[in-house]
């Protein structure tokens, strides 16, 4: 009886050894699979800190063109943003596929900065503080027609198809590019933009 029992202690330890052996294994495997979460992490933090250098460095780019772009001063900046929305259209009006079309709205997009850029700009720079409110309400009050422009536009395609009204946009904005050189530049202290100061004195 006292064989069997130690035979019996004896077998009872060695499967809690083979217990204690499996978990050890397991904890091995669950280890490993940390680990390789863990790397998987790191990488990804990796990629993260990668792109966040790229997003630095373009941002620094952008702010090196934006400030180029600055000290051309606020009419040059409009006059290219007009000069961007010629070259819009006139590609649109020649695209011939589906990727000729897509230098449309790369000008498109050069327009709509600059010319929010250029124009904020230029009515922050071309008068007095007293003066840019009258300036702005002004502005907004000129772009009453351009809500039926959308319209009209359709009108014309309806009867004379789009080429024409591509046409006529050309020349629209060809007119508005050659007025843009009528534009005074305050920061070459030009004296048409003086204008504005004694406004203010009125």
């Amino acid at each position: 009886l006292a064989a069997e029992q130690q035979n019996t202690v004896v077998q009872s330890g060695l499967v809690m050894i083979d217990m204690q052996k499996e978990a050890l294994k397991n904890q091995r495997k669950m280890l490993d699979k940390q680990d390789q979460m863990l790397d998987k992490q790191d990488k990804m933090l990796d990629k993260q800190d990668q792109m966040l250098d790229k997003q630095d460095q373009m941002l620094d780019k952008q702010d090196q063109t934006i400030g180029a772009i600055d000290k051309l001063g606020s009419a040059t900046v409009i006059r290219g943003a007009v000069f961007m929305a010629f070259l819009a259209v006139a590609t649109a009006l020649v695209a011939n596929s589906f990727w000729n079309y897509l230098l449309v709205f790369v000008f498109v997009g050069f327009f709509m900065d600059g010319a929010a850029i250029g124009f904020s700009n230029y009515f922050l720079e071309i008068g007095t503080a007293e003066l840019r409110p009258l300036f702005i309400s002004i502005s907004g009050t000129l772009k009453f027609p351009v809500y039926f422009f959308p319209l009209i536009g359709g009108l014309v395609v309806d009867n004379f198809g789009y080429r024409v009204l591509f046409f006529a946009n050309l020349v629209l904005i060809a007119s508005g590019f050659a007025l843009t050189f009528l534009l005074c530049e305050p920061r070459r202290g030009d004296k048409e933009c003086e204008i504005t100061y004694e406004l203010t004195d009125i």
